[in-house]
């Protein structure tokens, strides 16, 4: 992983503003020292799973300690490590309470968050003792709490949004956003649903899933010079690939992502749709498949489109059909797997 600035001064700076508010003994320090590499191996992983730009830099992991957002995980991630690996649950107070000062955040380092999450602008929000799934994400003003002493449960992807609540004996299904100044109290949610509204008159919608088929084909083949349009039994056999996954009928968006012209011509004409041009990074010989698709979502992304599903279909796959692709799907759905390779 990248850093904007060098680990040892990261180290340096948290030390100084811990010392700022609170006395730190000679362990104390050693702790941090000692548990640093674990914390940033800890956002390592955390940050890669997210799409957003802020997070990656030249197609790595990107670590900016002034980024708000990651200095709020980086801090809660050093006071759970410290919490539980070490049981210094004095030293572990610290760090979160240096969290409340700097980011306006209750992440209480007993609180189990997932290995992968996300926040944006978290300022005045409050997670509490729940079971959250991977991929959670919350914004401003959310609160995760308890009703009588019992905490929610949420599923996989659960999306707060601005101002809303979990509270009590609630189950939130996978893929569920909470809508803007919303509140969820004592009630079940289910799978892929939009909620809207305070309990115990919610409008629970159901959310219809959106799924991509990314197609990679750059133009610079180096074993077979432009094998990804090569005539193929008639056609290019690029073509078979984008025939399949729009006979489908399983994808909101078919896309292509290339940085050749002849290709993305090709491509269009047999209905697939080529946004932008595929930059130079993706497009070298050392660019692997997953920077490809980490630069489609965040494509996308940018232009606040969001896919449930990514299906990745290689250009030179004649013999894909639709049914492979259906049974594909109908397997995911069934399996509750969080990928199939077929």
């Amino acid at each position: 992983m990248i850093t904007s600035i060098p680990l040892e001064t990261i180290e340096q700076q948290l030390l100084r503003q811990l010392s700022s508010f609170f006395f730190l003994s000679e362990e104390d320090i050693g702790l941090i020292k000692f548990k640093m590499k674990r914390v940033i191996s800890r956002c390592e992983y955390c940050f890669s799973h997210t799409v957003n730009k802020y997070y990656s830099y030249n197609g790595e992991t990107f670590f900016n300690p002034y980024q708000s957002a990651q200095y709020t995980i980086f801090l809660y991630y050093f006071a759970n490590t410290i919490s539980y690996e070490t049981g210094n649950q004095l030293l572990a107070d610290k760090l979160y309470y240096l969290n409340k000062i700097m980011n306006a955040c209750d992440l209480y380092h007993e609180v189990e968050l997932p290995d992968f999450f996300t926040l944006d602008h978290p300022v005045g929000s409050v997670m509490g003792r729940a079971r959250y799934g991977e991929g959670f994400s919350f914004s401003q003003n959310c609160t995760v709490g308890n009703n009588r002493g019992i905490y929610p449960t949420l599923g996989q992807n659960v999306q707060m949004c601005a101002n809303s609540s979990i509270i009590g004996d609630c189950n939130i299904g996978d893929n569920v956003i909470i809508g803007a100044n919303s509140g969820v109290k004592d009630e079940n949610v289910p799978d892929n649903c939009i909620v809207f509204g305070y309990s115990p008159n919610l409008t629970i919608k159901q959310k219809k899933m959106k799924n991509i088929a990314i197609i990679p084909a750059r133009g610079g083949s180096k074993r077979i010079p432009r094998k990804n349009i090569k005539p193929f039994m008639g056609k290019p056999i690029i073509a078979y690939s984008i025939e399949a996954a729009l006979q489908s009928e399983l994808f909101d968006e078919v896309m292509v992502s290339t940085d050749d012209d002849e290709i993305a011509n090709i491509a269009q004409q047999y209905g697939a749709k080529v946004p932008f041009m595929r930059s130079a990074d993706t497009a070298n010989d050392y660019a692997t498949t997953s920077d490809v698709i980490n630069e489609v979502i965040s494509y996308y992304h940018e232009r606040n489109q969001a896919f449930d599903i990514i299906s990745c279909i290689y250009a030179t796959a004649p013999f894909i059909t639709k049914d492979i692709l259906k049974k594909a799907y109908q397997e995911m759905q069934e399996s509750r797997y969080d990928s199939i390779f077929q």
